[in-house]
């Protein structure tokens, strides 16, 4: 779905209700329409020429926006383990949470690692602003975090994704510690560029592959164990609410399939975006740049609220 410029953001974003949701989404910016329209209002000002580098925050805002999305994501992996064992408990006699660690472990790398890419267009929108930004992350630390991120024993990042991760923040860093501001915005997305590309490649990686891994790994799990009740001789309700609970279950792991396909492509718009920004970097307050992000933010919109109906 593309939205026309006259069409209105607000019936755009608007979020319906899904049953089961609405404990799951108290609290999270991702869920929050507030966020959205604010967001979307920007984009409309930036048509109308109101604000002064409007682009690159409206592509900053929304881009950051998108990425919160992932926590959800990481956090199901997890919970697609755990699933997955109530419907085919470990052979060894572990319990699901035992079994399922190594998934819980790898959690806190996986979300520094993407906190960095939301930190960044943070920054980027702030010095579009001409303000200050503040970071004060130790690089050190978070490179021997990354590097120490594994999954059956081997690591989930390469050394050129970990320079991506560590490059970013380091120039994180430094903007804040030698008080860039909008003068060095050119120089950024010249540096940068690369480092946006490779990371958002990488969690393209990690939701593409790793995530729909895991949710195929649970519906195999699922569809075993609905052969299973089909074929037992038992008729009775509970069998019957079984059969049920197993198709919901399933037809929840389709909307997580589509979720994990919608985060891809909002990762490429990112990527896209950086690189028109890159591009522009000489006149980022062209007409041209403004209608080059806002077809990016349509793309983004219907892709949103495929995540918002799976998490």
């Amino acid at each position: 779905m593309k939205v026309s410029k006259r069409t209105s953001w607000t019936n755009a974003v608007r979020q319906p209700h899904y049953p089961g949701s609405s404990s799951r989404a108290s609290g999270n910016s991702f869920q929050s329409s507030r966020c959205f329209l604010s967001i979307l209002v920007i984009g409309v000002l930036v048509l109308s020429g109101c604000l002064d580098f409007g682009p690159v925050k409206d592509f900053a805002a929304l881009s950051k926006q998108v990425s919160s999305g992932y926590s959800g994501i990481i956090d199901d992996m997890y919970q697609s383990c755990l699933r997955s064992a109530e419907f085919d408990p470990p052979k060894n006699g572990d319990t699901p949470e035992t079994h399922c660690l190594e998934w819980k472990e790898v959690q806190p790398g996986l979300l520094h690692a993407e906190s960095v890419l939301q930190d960044y267009l943070v920054a980027i929108g702030k010095l579009a602003g001409d303000q200050s930004i503040s970071y004060d992350k130790n690089v050190d630390s978070l490179k021997k975090e990354i590097d120490g991120v594994k999954l059956s024993g081997k690591p989930v990042f390469d050394s050129k994704q970990v320079d991506a991760i560590t490059g970013l923040a380091g120039f994180l860093l430094k903007a804040a510690t030698d008080g860039y501001r909008r003068r060095q915005l050119e120089r950024s997305f010249s540096a940068q560029n690369e480092n946006v590309k490779t990371l958002t490649a990488t969690l393209k990686d990690i939701v593409g592959h790793d995530y729909e891994k895991r949710l195929e790994n649970e519906e195999t799990a699922i569809k075993a164990f609905q052969i299973r009740i089909e074929r037992a001789p038992d008729q009775s309700l509970a069998a019957e609410i079984g059969r049920r609970q197993v198709q919901e279950h399933l037809w929840d792991i389709e909307k997580k399939k589509k979720a994990a396909e919608s985060y891809v492509q909002t990762l490429d718009l990112i990527a896209k975006g950086h690189q028109q920004l890159f591009e522009h970097k000489k006149d980022l307050g062209s007409k041209e740049l403004s209608k080059l992000l806002w077809d990016d933010a349509s793309e983004m919109v219907p892709l949103i609220q495929n995540m918002q109906k799976a998490f």
